[in-house]
């Protein structure tokens, strides 16, 4: 027998069905959902990653050339030194032989010290002529070396974070910005023979060690302490210091690299676009913009002075090391603009500056 109009409406066979699509749906969209955010994070994680390693990298290698530049301020004063102490040790010898015989009473008191005065003068005339070629040598060599750590290390670093960063298998181009020298200069050459002094003085004052009488080794030392500093900026050497104009933690020391990839959209974002029914969004919807932002990786890195000295002895201390900031974009992207028109080849620089410019309140990193 059929069962009528009635009956039908009542019966209640079949509805676990129904609602078993709408669950077997539902957990469908979920999982795609789930799937599609996980591909998404996975994707900014390696662009921030690639981004992150190289900024690192960039500035550790900063890092080093400021102890490199450290290590030669001291290469420089030790043979400054010495050799400054060897020419005021044999002058000052020389000097004091002439105070000597100036005087009959100081001929008769002190002529019989001239014998260990002269062995002074001629030790120390016979070392510097001796040493005096690998003097030249060593300061002249590490001058070269100093200047080319300032100009040519940041551009070394900069290539080789940009190699790095390109090595991910994510990233389609990568670039640091901006390229800055080193913040170092010359220090006023009075500055360097001042901290000469201390050392030379201790040498000077050995040399004269051999000497009897204490009168005539005093005035000795007082006269090669009087030719130290003269006769180290007849030299010409010199240090670097920081540039004044630099503070620790300011743009002279920061690093940003920017990784370009794929944008979620063509890479990811399948499964959450299946999930919402494929719906498009408005030119201005925060998806989109999502998904423009999802194309670039960013990252800054400094490097920095972990000793307690002050700016001004920064440069005599290998103390200098790297570490990883917090993203800044006061100034905007006006850095990455140019440096992608230069480096990003093939990719759309002017859309990803609009990007970035627009969604700046939004990156966090």
């Amino acid at each position: 027998m059929n069962a009528g109009p009635k009956s039908l409406v009542s019966c209640e066979r079949g509805a676990m069905l129904i609602m078993s699509l709408f669950a077997t749906s539902l957990l469908v969209a979920m999982i795609f959902y789930v799937l599609g955010v996980g591909h998404a994070i996975h994707h900014g994680d390696r662009l921030h990653d690639a981004a992150d390693s190289a900024a690192y990298a960039q500035a550790v290698m900063s890092a080093r050339g400021m102890n490199l530049m450290s290590l030669l301020n001291m290469v420089k004063l030790s043979v400054v030194a010495v050799s400054t102490a060897l020419v005021a040790s044999a002058l000052a010898a020389s000097e004091t032989i002439a105070w000597i015989l100036s005087d009959h009473f100081r001929r008769i008191a002190f002529g019989w010290t001239i014998p260990f005065l002269s062995a002074v003068q001629l030790q120390a005339t016979t070392k510097y002529l001796d040493q005096q070629k690998t003097f030249s040598e060593v300061t002249e060599a590490a001058d070269h070396a100093q200047q080319a750590l300032r100009t040519d290390l940041p551009l070394f670093a900069q290539w080789r974070a940009s190699t790095l960063a390109n090595s991910y298998d994510t990233v389609t181009g990568a670039f640091a910005a901006p390229l800055r020298f080193l913040p170092t200069k010359a220090e006023p050459q009075l500055n360097f023979c001042t901290r000469v002094f201390p050392y030379a003085h201790q040498i000077t004052h050995k040399a004269f060690s051999s000497v009897p009488v204490s009168i005539v080794r005093d005035h000795a030392r007082g006269t090669a302490d009087a030719l130290t500093v003269p006769l180290c900026m007849v030299s010409g050497v010199g240090s670097v210091r920081l540039n004044p104009d630099a503070h620790m933690g300011e743009e002279p020391f920061a690093h940003r690299l920017y990784s370009v990839g794929e944008t979620i959209r063509n890479n990811e974002e399948s499964g959450i676009r299946m999930a919402t029914w494929r719906r498009n969004e408005s030119a201005g919807g925060v998806g989109v913009l999502r998904e423009k932002l999802s194309q670039v990786g960013l990252a800054q890195s400094e490097f920095y002075f972990a000793g307690a000295s002050g700016e001004a002895d920064m440069l005599w201390e290998m103390q200098w090391k790297a570490r990883m900031r917090r993203f800044r974009a006061e100034a905007g992207f006006t850095e990455f603009a140019k440096a992608c028109a230069i480096y990003g080849a093939g990719l759309n620089c002017p859309t990803l500056t609009t990007s970035l410019e627009t969604g700046r309140e939004l990156i966090v990193h």
